[in-house]
């Protein structure tokens, strides 16, 4: 007898899906994909699968993976907001800003009554410093639903960047103090608004209220589960990993620049938060440079070197990549490039700014001698203090630079391995130091043009040209929109006082050597 259908039971998700969701919840995204290889050879058009197989992929911080099952999702299910939804933020992560918005907008079209789109529409428009845009969508999520968290988080964000923080740190703390709208966001956006309270506060001078706000920001973000999977020894592991290669002399028998002239490419490394987008924009604003706005090309090279090492260790085969491989290299790069960039022009220069490439400083030098190299500083006591501040992606180095205890020690060794690599460069190299560009930006400028080999243009020094062109992707982006202020030079002195004084000692013992190394005074 065939079941009557008021008795059939509500259906959800297949098991597999729940499986894979749980397993992914507890730390094991890997082992979540390889359990639905299988549902997907039987049948490449599940549904379920192709949505949580996307899902995991975002979460592990590849949306490139992601987008052939939403590609054929959106074909599957044109018509389902959700899929445009998670396309939505695989597209944003992939810079492709554009797409993301048609995607969001397409959701719009589809939940008219739903104020999470729009809000998500608010906020990209927001991040590419379109604030009328940005005005017009909080406008429609709030007619929806004037009560939407993230509506009101984008509405305070507006105001403070339009001059009215007291009234945007009202809404904030309302929003933050207001345990039932907090719940409804994941923690990773909970950690948003009290990091936006805390950014705010800072503006107003409320130091000891803003590192309060930055703490609540911290515990949220702790409950994330890919901020939690993420292995901060992980990173710890590569700074000394380049360290010891470095130590062992390889820069030393690596080829000075074959040519006097800079090559087609230029290299911004760092520490995070150390001006390299300020940087970046600026640079970029001259009509030679093209700016890969931390979509650095050279992951493609570093994961060709990987794989070729099978079981040789990577320095090995740093050492053994002869004159033609590292042609091969260069040719897969500007590839790459290319891909990323679109098509360069015979004169245009790559300005591949990523700061963690330091930790492949030494692949830089054996492939790239002809590459110029700018070496981004800022005090480290700032930079240690502003990564704590931010909102970032869960990885190993985020993880790391995080919080004020580790980010101490991960930022130490990475200087201490710029230090001793520096003495033993044979690339053409400078120091670009953020005190310097906030304090006498043309002159600044004008070195790193001269150094570059590159003639002077006005537009460089023009706010409006730093925001034309991609969006800006990085924490920066607010700040590198406005003018360029000395405001957040010895920032680690305005908060000394609101942090533990065994934290703020510890961190000041743990960056004293590497601060003294590159000149800047005590605290």
């Amino acid at each position: 007898m065939t079941q009557r259908k008021q008795d059939r039971p509500n259906v959800g998700p297949p098991e597999y899906a729940v499986r894979a969701r749980r397993l992914a919840a507890a730390g094991r995204p890997r082992e979540a994909l390889a359990s639905l290889e299988p549902v997907l050879m039987r049948d490449p058009n599940a549904r379920p699968a192709l949505r949580v197989a996307a899902e995991i992929l975002i979460a592990l911080g590849n949306p490139a993976g992601a987008m052939p099952y939403l590609d054929r999702l959106r074909s599957l299910a044109p018509d389902a907001p959700g899929v445009h939804l998670l396309a939505a933020q695989a597209e944003e992560l992939l810079h492709r800003f554009e797409d993301a918005a048609r995607s969001l907008e397409r959701a719009h079209t589809l939940l008219p009554n739903n104020a999470n789109p729009p809000a998500l529409r608010a906020r990209l428009a927001e991040r590419a410093n379109d604030l009328e845009t940005a005005r017009r969508w909080v406008g429609i999520a709030a007619g929806i639903d004037p009560e939407h968290p993230l509506t009101r988080l984008l509405d305070a964000i507006i105001r403070a960047r339009t001059g009215h923080p007291v009234a945007a740190a009202d809404i904030l703390r309302r929003l933050a103090d207001d345990p039932d709208a907090m719940q409804t966001l994941p923690p990773m956006m909970r950690a948003s608004v009290c990091g936006e309270l805390g950014r705010v506060l800072d503006k107003l001078g409320r130091y000891a209220d803003a590192w309060s706000a930055f703490q609540q920001s911290h515990a949220h973000r702790e409950q994330d589960p890919a901020w939690a999977a993420a292995d901060a020894d992980a990173a710890f592991a590569r700074v000394r990993a380049a360290a010891s290669i470095v130590a062992d002399g390889f820069l030393d028998t690596c080829p000075p620049p074959m040519h006097p002239a800079p090559g087609r490419v230029v290299f911004m490394i760092g520490v995070p938060r150390s001006g390299t987008t300020l940087t970046e924009r600026t640079l970029a604003a001259h009509p030679r440079v093209v700016a890969t706005d931390e979509q650095s090309p050279l992951g493609a090279v570093i994961t060709a070197v990987r794989s070729a090492g099978q079981d040789r260790s990577y320095e090995s085969v740093l050492r053994s990549l002869d004159d033609a491989a590292c042609e091969r290299l260069r040719g897969l790069y500007f590839d790459q490039a290319a891909r990323i960039l679109g098509r360069l022009g015979p004169d245009s220069i790559v300005l591949d700014k990523l700061p963690l490439n330091l930790l492949d400083l030494p692949l830089i030098a054996r492939v790239f001698p002809d590459a110029p190299l700018i070496m981004s500083l800022r005090d480290p006591l700032d930079s240690c203090l502003s990564n704590a501040q931010q909102q970032m992606v869960p990885n190993p180095s985020m993880k790391a630079l995080g919080r004020l205890d580790t980010g101490s020690r991960f930022i130490a060794e990475l200087l201490s391995l710029w230090l001793a690599a520096r003495d033993t460069l044979r690339m053409r190299w400078t120091e670009s130091r953020y005190e310097d560009f906030v304090t006498d930006p043309e002159s600044h400028v004008r070195r790193l043009t001269a150094f570059l080999g590159l003639d002077w243009h006005d537009a460089m020094l023009d706010r409006s040209a730093r925001t034309r062109g991609p969006t800006i992707a990085t924490p920066s982006y607010e700040a590198v929109s406005g003018d360029i202020t000395t405001r957040a030079v010895g920032r680690w002195s305005r908060y000394r006082d609101a942090i533990s004084a065994d934290l703020a000692a510890s961190v000041e013992t743990t960056l004293r050597p590497v601060r003294q190394a590159l000149g800047y005074h005590e605290a």
